[in-house]
Formats: structure tokens, C-alpha cells, sequence
């Protein structure tokens, strides 16, 4: 440790503590003025069982690298002691970041007493960025056949530019291509997989499980409890019920109870949430948290939803939500009546009673459920053309054409074919220019739509239409109320 001047604690964990360090003879190898070294005590690890975990952890974090993993550069030990030096991370953790940004966001006092259960909630842009390099950190390992086995929100840390990266390989393990040897029970609570808890040999897919424990936390605030999330996933999908589409089915997925049918990190990429038309945007600072409002449309004037619907209004993303309203309260509809009357006020004619109020919103929310239903039935498309009416457009580039059946139809100038995309099958069917019967069977090629594996000038021509999509969407209306003035 002689060519290292030690300076404050940063972290701990069970068997160590971290320190940020600064060394004194320059390294090619280290990328910042300042590292993190981790100190073992080798008096803690009196097991053969401990002393081999750390071995593994070594072993392990020695000969991976990726950009959404934390380096380890260096390693040894001397009679007492084993150090680990690693990159520095100026940001610290992600359980610490989400708790000092919700004291920021509350104006709460440096040295209130704030119950770490209680987390900053960040809007989706965030979350996407997050859970794609969370995600790309453990499809390196799983390509790699090890299973990290211990993620959540303290292992995650936050570099200078607030990118995130994975730490703490002291649980990690490798396993073959196929596995289902593992059965060690180890994780950290509320985030342990019902496979783990049971005691059943595991696989990869018990990281995916810990990234919806993960997702969930950062859209709630809140980590859910070993009881809520070893039951049915659709237990936690309604705390989450005011959020998009996209992001509840795909939280849904990740906690699927049975491994085999959780969704896969492949087809974690390829979900809708991800599609890359939609915002995505690092962390903010923390200095930057509170100088702009936290919702742009609570203090817009002449905003008449606000009273009475609880649409999850986010800066910077297209939200397609469903609004509940509750029809046991007397405020909501309060809301609506003026609202409407607002509308109205020049036509003599206007009037609303409660029970058409009851009866229209009754209808709407069924309208809405239905909506939701059959959108989830397809939500591993990246098109979703639900609620849209046919419809057909000029563009510069090309004739987009929304079918009445959903499927969408592209003309790009100069091609010689046609491109149809259907979304109940996540397909793109090719045919003839001069082609009537657009029937699977007759298509003279079927690609599925896969970013990873589409060619660029296909990828740029699927953007292209996702973009008209997203545009027709924009100006659908998504509000409907089944009164007969309006």
C-alpha cells in the first residue's frame, strides 16, 4: 500500500470497506487522478467457503471489461489485508444518489432523518437510460456465463458524467452455457428471485429478476417487499398502474415467477420501452435537481385535466397512459363537471348529470382496459398502431400507409418493393412494388424486427416509419368522453 496515499471512506460491504486513494507514481493503466481501493480483512474470512468467494471475486472481475462495469485494475494482499484497486466512481452509489435527490427535490434539511425506503421517483427518460446500460453490463456477463447474483441499487455506482456502472463481483459466479447447477441461497433481500428463495437450481435468469426489482424501485421510489414480489407480479403492477404501457408490461416480464418464462436479455433489448424513437437522457446532477418544475403541466394555465385525472405527466417523453377515474369519489367528477361546464359556458343548451357522468366514464374506462389488454398482447412489437385510425401520408422519404388492421405500409422511393410491418408478429414482410394481396404467404421475405441484427439501411427505414407512427400518435386524441354534447 506504500504507493498509495488512502484517503476517506467511501464504502462498505460485509467482508471490507472502500476508500478513494490517490497514487503516487503515474499508471498507464489508471484513467483519473483518484482510484477506489477495497480493503478485505483477512481476519474476517476465517471459512474455506469466505476466503474462496473472494477468490472468485478476484478471478472473476480480473478478466471481464466493459464501459458499464467498474474496472479493476490491480490487485494484491499482505499478511492481514487483501486490496482491490478499482476505478473511482465520483458519484457514489445509486441507493445514496436516489436518496440525496429526493431531500433536493423536497427541499428537505441536510440533516433530516429521511426513511431509506424512500427514494427520488425518476421519469422514464432516466429509467431508460439506466436500465439499457444496467442491461448491456449483464448481457456482457451472461455471454461471458457468469451471473453477477447480488444487483441492486448500492452495487450500481455513478461515474463523473453519471453513467452507471456495475460493482461488487462477491457473489458472482460462473456456470456453463446450459446451467442449472447453482442452488446457494445468496442475493440481498428484495431483490432474491422465487427460484432463489426455493432453494431450486438457478440460471442468468435470476439477474433479469433483480432488474425488475430494480425498475420498480426507480419508477416508485420504493423497493418492493420479499412478500409483494414472491407473489404474482400483477400484485406490483398496480402500484405502477399510473405509468406508460411499456414500462409496466415490461417490469411484468422481468418479474415472471417462472424463470423459464421470464423474458430473456435478448428480448429485454427488442421491448417496446426501448424503442429508439423515445427519450432517453442520462441522470441529472443533483445540483441541477429543483431549479425547473417537476411537472410541466401542473402549473400550465387552462390545464382542465389536472383536477381529476392522474396522467403521469413527464417532460420530454410521450406518455401513452390510461387515466382511472374513481367513481366512489366526488372529486374527480367535481373536476370533470367544471371542466366540461368551462367548455361549455356559451352554450345555453349544456348540461351534465352525475349519473351521465357515472355512465361516461364507466364506459371510458372499459374502453381504456380493453385498449391496455390488447396492446399487451403484443408488447414485444416495437409497432403499436393500437387506437389509431387508418390513414395515409406523402412523406419526404416515402408513402406510409396505417392499414385498418393495424399493419403499416411503407412505398420508400427508388426501392423496388414494398415493406409491410405487422406488430402481432413483430415482422416485416417484403413484396413486389405492383403486389394487391398482402398475405404472409405471399411475401417474397420475412424479417423480424431486431435492431440488433437488421442491417443499418433497414434499421434507418424501420426508424423512419416508427417516427410517423409516433407522430400520427401525437395528434390522436387519447381522451374520450362518451357524452352526447361533447
Amino acid at each position: 500500500m506504500s504507493a498509495y496515499s488512502l484517503g476517506p471512506e467511501i464504502g462498505r460491504g460485509g467482508f471490507g470497506k472502500v476508500y478513494s486513494a490517490i497514487p503516487k507514481y503515474q499508471d498507464p493503466r489508471f484513467e483519473a487522478e483518484k482510484v477506489a481501493i477495497k480493503v478485505i480483512d483477512k481476519y474476517q474470512l476465517q471459512s474455506n467457503e469466505l476466503r474462496d468467494r473472494v477468490a472468485a471475486e478476484v478471478s472473476i472481475h480480473s478478466r471481464i471489461s466493459h464501459p458499464s462495469i467498474v474496472k479493476l485494475y490491480d490487485y494484491f494482499e499482505d499478511n492481514e489485508k487483501v486490496y482491490l484497486i478499482m476505478e473511482l466512481c465520483q458519484n457514489g452509489d445509486l441507493f445514496s444518489y436516489l436518496i440525496e435527490r429526493r431531500k433536493a427535490e423536497k427541499n428537505i434539511n441536510e440533516n433530516y432523518n429521511l426513511d431509506d425506503q424512500e427514494l427520488a421517483i425518476l421519469p422514464e427518460p432516466e429509467i431508460r437510460y439506466l436500465m439499457l446500460q444496467i442491461g448491456r453490463a449483464i448481457s456482457y456477463l451472461h455471454e461471458n456465463s457468469i451471473i453477477h447474483r447480488d444487483l441492486k441499487l448500492k452495487n450500481l455506482v455513478l461515474s463523473s458524467d453519471m453513467e452507471v456502472k456495475l460493482s461488487d463481483f462477491g457473489l458472482a459466479t460462473t456456470v456453463k452455457k446450459n446451467p442449472s447447477d447453482p442452488t446457494t441461497f445468496c442475493g440481498t433481500q428484495n431483490y432474491i428471485s422465487p427460484e432463489v428463495v426455493a432453494r431450486r437450481p438457478y440460471g442468468p435468469a435470476i439477474d433479469l429478476w433483480a432488474m425488475g426489482c430494480l425498475m420498480y424501485t426507480l419508477k416508485t421510489g420504493k423497493l418492493p417487499s420479499n412478500s409483494e414480489s414472491s407473489q404474482d407480479s400483477k400484485n406490483i403492477i398496480l402500484q405502477i398502474s399510473d405509468s406508460s404501457i411499456e414500462i409496466i408490461d415490461l417490469i411484468q416480464k422481468l418479474l415472471t415467477k417462472d424463470p423459464i418464462k421470464r423474458i430473456s436479455i435478448k428480448d429485454y433489448f427488442n421491448h417496446p420501452f426501448f424503442n429508439p424513437i423515445k427519450a432517453s437522457k442520462p441522470l441529472s446532477t443533483l445540483s441541477s435537481i429543483g431549479k425547473f418544475p417537476k411537472n410541466a403541466y401542473s402549473s400550465a394555465p387552462g390545464n382542465l385535466f389536472t383536477p381529476f385525472s392522474n396522467f403521469a405527466a413527464e417532460q420530454n417523453i410521450e406518455n401513452h397512459n390510461f387515466i382511472n377515474i374513481n367513481m366512489e369519489s366526488n372529486a374527480p367528477k367535481a373536476g370533470l363537471k367544471n371542466a366540461l361546464a368551462n367548455i361549455f359556458k356559451n352554450d345555453p343548451s349544456f348540461a351534465i348529470s352525475n349519473k351521465d357522468l357515472d355512465s361516461s366514464i364507466k364506459k371510458y374506462n372499459n374502453v381504456i382496459k380493453n385498449d391496455y389488454n390488447s396492446i399487451n398482447l403484443n408488447a414485444n412489437s416495437l409497432i403499436n398502431t393500437q387506437r389509431l385510425n387508418p390513414i395515409k401520408q406523402k412523406t419526404k422519404h416515402a408513402v406510409i400507409e396505417i392499414l385498418s388492421d393495424g399493419r403499416v405500409k411503407s412505398e420508400f422511393f427508388g426501392d423496388n418493393y414494398i415493406l409491410v410491418f405487422d406488430p402481432s408478429q413483430n415482422l416485416i414482410l417484403q413484396f413486389p412494388r405492383d403486389s394487391a394481396l398482402l398475405l404472409t404467404d405471399k411475401a417474397t421475405s420475412v424479417i423480424k424486427i431486431d435492431f440488433q441484427t437488421m442491417n443499418p439501411e433497414l434499421s434507418r427505414k424501420v426508424k423512419y416509419v416508427l417516427k410517423f407512427i409516433e407522430l400520427v400518435r401525437s395528434k390522436t386524441c387519447r381522451v374520450r368522453l362518451f357524452i352526447q354534447i361533447t
